[in-house]
C-alpha cells in the first residue's frame, strides 16, 4: 500500500511539473507571436519550471535553430528584468542595427541607457523614437515622461518642464494633468508644481475632484515650507468637511502634523479653540482639544471641558469613557471608579466596562472590589478563554496569587481541550514554583503540530528544564526527523546538556535537513560554536577528512570548519566539491561568498554574488545589498553607487534602497544629487523617521543655508527632530490658563 501511495505521489507531482512546463510553452509561443507584450513575458518568465534548461538557455538555442529575431526581442526583456543592463544594450544594439530608428527596440534602449545612468544616450534614443511614423499615441506619452526625467537627471528642468506641461497641453485631460504633477511632486519640483496645481484647480469642474487637488496644493505648500499657507489651505478643507467623516480627521491630523513639526504645541491649541467657536458641533475635534490641553499640562482646563460635555450629551458612553482615562492619567483614582460606577450601573452587560472598572480599583486600593467585578467580568463572558487569562493576570500583577490560582484551574477545568489553557496554566505553575507538576503537563501530549512543540521548548528551556525537553522532543524525533526547526532544537537542547556523543550524532540530521541558506548558515553556525565550546573542532574535522562520500551540506560545514582552522584552500577545495555534487542548491554558492568574503578575495566574490543573481533572483534585494557592501569596503565607490542604482530601480518601493543610493551619492562627491534623491524618497515615504534624519543630516553636511534648511526640518522632520526647545509644560499651561 506504502509503495502504491509513493508511486502516485510522484506520478502526481510528475503531471504537475509537465503541465507547469506546458503552460511556460504556450506562453512562450504568445511571446514569439507579440514580443513587445511586457504582460506576456512576464506570465512566460513566472512560469518557466524547467530546472534542466534554464529561459535564457531555451531562447538562445530557438535562436540558433530558427534565427527569429523575436528570440532575441525576448532575450533583451529577460536580461533587463534580470538588471543585466549590460547584455540586454548589447542585444539591443544587434536589433537596431537590423532595424534601425524602431521606436520599441529605441524605447527600451533608451530606458536601460537612463538605469545605467547614461542620460545623454537615452535623450538621443528616445527622441529618435519620438520620430517613428508608425509610434502609438499611447508610446508616445510613456517615451515623453521618460524623456522629462532623463533632462532632470542632467539637471535641465526648464526641458523637463517644458516637455511635460506640453504632454498635458496635448492630452488636456485631469487623469493626465494628476500624472503630470504626480512627476513634479516626485522628482521635488514643488514650486512647479504648486503653479501646475493651482491651474489644475482652475481649470477642474468635478467638485470631488477640485477637492482633492485643493488637500495636493495644500500638502505641496507644506513641502516647499510654506507653513502660513499650507495651514490657510488645510483650514479651507476642514470647514467644509463633514462632522465626523474620515476626511475630518485625516485633515486636522496633517494639521496637527504641521504645527507639531515645529514644536509649536501652543499654535495648534490656539488654532483648534479659535475653529471650535465657529465650529461647535465639532466633537472629534474637540476630544482632540480636551487631550492637547491635558498634555500640556492644562489638567484642570482639560477635565472640565469633559465635565462639560458629559452635561451636554449626559447618554453618551465614550465621553464618560475617555473621562474616566483621563481621570486615570490624572491619578484621579476615585473619581475615575464613581465614573465607572455610573457607567456599568446604565450599562450592566457591559464587560469590558466592569474588567476596566476593576483595573482602576486596584490602583485605588480597592483590591476586594476589584475581584468582585472580576467575577461579574468572568459571569458575562464565560465562554471565551482569553477572558479568564486577562482575569487571572490582573489578580497575578495586584499580588492576589491565590485569587489568580483559583482563576487558572477554573479556566483549565472550563477548557479541557485547550492548548493555550493548558500551556498558560502550566506556565503560572512554574512561575508559582510547582516546576514538577508544569512539566508533567507541558510533556504530556503525544501528537502537538510543530508549533506548539517549539512553543513548549521554548517555555521549558526558559525555565531551565532542557533535561525534561530533551526526552520530550525524543518522542517527536521519528515523525519530525526530516524538519531543519525540530533537528535544531533537538541539537541545542543537547548541547546544553553537554552530552557529546548525542550532540555530535545530531550534526549530521541537522546539516541534512537544511534546505535553505538561511538554514544551512543557522546550522553551520550553531554546530561550530557548540564545536569550539567543547574542544572538538578539530577532531570532528578529522572524521569529516577521513569520509571521502560526504553529502553536500555536510561538505559544506567542512569548508567552514576548515576555514576556522585557517585552511582556506581546502575549505574552498570542499565547497567547490560540494557545488560539484549538488549545483543546484544555491546555499553552497552563498557558503562561498560568505568564505571568500572572510578571506578578503572581493573581486571572487562579487563573482559568486553576480552569478546569484542569475540564479536566486528571490534574493535579489539581499545579494545587491551585498554586493553594495562589498564594493564599498573594496574602495569601489563608483562600482558601489551603480549596483545602489540598480537596487533602487529594482526596489523603489523600498526606503532602504532609496537611502543606500543617496549615502553612496553623497560619500561620492555629489551631496546635490544625494539631497534631491532624499527628497524624492521623502515625498514617497513621509512618515519615516530615518529617511528624515538622513535628510537633515545631508543638508548639513552641504552647508545649506538657515531658511533652506529650516524649510528642509520643516517639510521632512517628525517633531522631536527639529532641534527646537519643547515648552516646558508649566509655562504652557499659564500661557493657556
Amino acid at each position: 500500500m506504502k509503495i502504491f501511495y509513493t508511486v502516485f505521489v510522484v506520478f502526481f507531482v510528475v503531471l504537475n511539473v509537465a503541465a507547469d512546463n506546458n503552460k511556460a510553452l504556450k506562453y512562450l509561443k504568445l511571446c514569439i507571436e507579440k514580443p513587445s507584450s511586457k504582460y506576456l513575458f512576464d506570465h512566460l518568465y513566472d512560469s518557466w519550471n524547467d530546472d534542466a534548461v534554464s529561459l535564457e538557455q531555451e531562447l538562445k538555442q530557438k535562436l540558433k535553430k530558427k534565427e527569429n529575431s523575436a528570440y532575441q526581442r525576448l532575450l533583451v526583456r529577460l536580461y533587463e528584468k534580470e538588471g543585466r543592463d549590460s547584455e540586454a544594450l548589447t542585444t539591443c544594439g544587434e536589433l537596431l542595427k537590423k532595424t534601425p530608428g524602431e521606436s520599441i527596440l529605441l524605447q527600451i534602449k533608451g530606458r536601460l541607457e537612463f538605469n545605467e545612468h547614461n542620460y545623454e544616450q537615452c535623450i538621443k534614443d528616445l527622441d529618435l523614437a519620438l520620430k517613428d511614423t508608425k509610434l502609438s499615441a499611447k508610446k508616445a506619452v510613456e517615451i515623453k515622461k521618460m524623456l522629462g526625467s532623463a533632462y532632470l537627471r542632467m539637471d535641465k528642468e526648464k526641458q523637463a518642464l517644458a516637455v511635460w506641461k506640453k504632454l498635458y497641453a496635448d492630452n488636456h485631460e485631469l487623469d493626465f494633468g494628476e500624472d503630470v504633477l504626480q512627476l513634479m511632486l516626485a522628482e521635488g519640483l514643488y514650486e512647479e508644481a504648486k503653479t501646475f496645481c493651482e491651474q489644475l484647480i482652475k481649470e477642474c469642474k468635478d467638485k470631488f475632484r477640485s477637492l482633492e487637488l485643493s488637500i495636493k496644493l495644500a500638502e505641496i505648500y507644506r513641502l516647499k515650507g510654506s507653513r502660513k499657507k499650507a495651514i490657510e489651505a488645510y483650514h479651507k478643507i476642514l470647514t467644509e468637511t463633514g462632522t465626523g467623516s474620515w476626511l475630518e480627521k485625516e485633515i486636522f491630523s496633517r494639521i496637527a502634523q504641521i504645527y507639531r513639526s515645529e514644536d509649536d504645541t501652543a499654535g495648534l491649541i490656539k488654532f483648534t479653540a479659535e475653529f471650535l467657536k465657529k465650529f461647535k458641533a465639532r466633537s472629534v475635534i474637540r476630544l482632540r482639544y480636551i487631550d492637547m490641553l491635558f498634555s500640556s499640562g492644562a489638567e484642570a482646563k482639560a477635565l472640565e471641558a469633559y465635565r462639560e460635555l458629559i452635561k451636554k450629551a449626559p447618554l453618551n458612553k465614550d465621553y464618560r469613557i475617555a473621562y474616566a482615562k483621563m481621570l486615570i492619567k490624572a491619578k484621579k483614582y476615585k473619581l475615575a471608579v464613581d465614573v465607572y460606577d455610573g457607567l456599568v450601573k446604565r450599562f450592566p452587560k457591559n464587560y469590558e466596562l466592569f474588567f476596566s472598572k476593576a483595573l482602576v480599583e486596584i490602583k485605588a486600593g480597592k483590591k476586594q472590589d476589584a475581584l468582585a467585578d472580576i467575577k461579574t467580568y468572568i459571569a458575562l463572558n464565560s465562554t471565551n478563554e482569553y477572558a479568564y487569562i486577562r482575569a487571572a493576570k490582573v489578580m497575578e500583577n495586584a499580588k492576589m496569587d491565590k485569587e489568580a490560582g483559583i482563576f487558572y484551574k477554573e479556566f483549565m477545568g472550563k477548557f479541557t481541550g485547550s492548548v493555550d489553557a493548558l500551556e498558560t496554566y502550566a506556565v503560572w505553575l512554574l512561575r508559582s514554583g510547582k516546576t514538577e507538576e508544569a512539566v508533567k503537563l507541558l510533556t504530556s501530549s503525544e501528537d502537538l503540530p510543530m508549533n506548539a512543540l517549539l512553543r513548549r521548548s521554548k517555555i521549558l528551556l526558559n525555565y531551565k528544564q532542557a533535561a525534561a525537553l530533551s526526552t520530550f522532543l525524543l518522542r517527536y524525533q521519528e515523525k519530525y526527523k526530516n524538519n531543519f526547526r525540530f533537528n535544531e532544537e533537538l541539537f541545542l537542547t543537547r548541547s546544553m546538556l553537554k552530552k557529546h556523543e548525542e550532540v555530535l550524532k545530531s550534526i549530521p540530521v541537522l546539516m541534512d535537513s537544511a534546505n535553505s541558506w538561511d538554514e544551512l548558515s543557522r546550522a553551520v553556525s550553531s554546530v561550530c560554536y557548540v564545536l569550539s565550546k567543547g574542544d572538538l573542532q578539530e577532531k570532528y574535522l578529522q572524521g569529516l577528512e577521513a569520509d571521502k562520500n560526504l553529502k553536500a551540506n555536510i561538505l559544506c560545514l567542512k569548508a567552514v570548519l576548515q576555514s576556522r582552522l585557517r585552511e582556506d584552500d581546502k575549505a574552498l577545495a570542499s565547497l567547490d566539491a560540494a557545488i560539484k555534487k549538488d549545483s543546484g542548491k544555491l546555499m553552497l554558492y552563498w557558503q562561498k561568498a560568505s568564505l571568500l568574503n572572510s578571506a578578503r578575495e572581493y573581486n571572487k566574490v562579487a563573482n559568486v554574488y553576480k552569478k546569484l543573481l542569475k540564479l536566486d533572483r528571490k534574493n535579489s534585494s539581499a545579494i545587491y545589498k551585498k554586493l553594495i557592501n562589498l564594493y564599498e569596503r573594496a574602495d569601489k565607490k563608483k562600482e558601489a553607487v551603480k549596483w545602489a542604482a540598480k537596487l533602487k530601480r529594482e526596489f523603489p518601493d523600498s526606503v532602504m534602497s532609496w537611502m543606500i543610493f543617496a549615502r553612496l551619492q553623497e560619500q561620492t562627491g555629489n551631496p546635490a544629487k544625494a539631497i534631491k534623491t532624499l527628497g524624492r524618497a521623502a515625498f514617497r515615504f513621509p512618515n519615516n523617521d530615518e529617511l528624515r534624519k538622513q535628510l537633515v543630516s545631508a543638508a548639513r553636511a552641504f552647508r545649506i543655508s538657515t531658511w533652506r534648511f529650516r524649510r528642509i526640518s520643516f517639510s521632512f522632520l517628525p517633531e522631536r527632530h527639529c532641534g527646537q526647545q519643547r515648552y516646558k509644560k508649566n509655562s504652557l499651561a499659564t500661557k493657556i490658563g
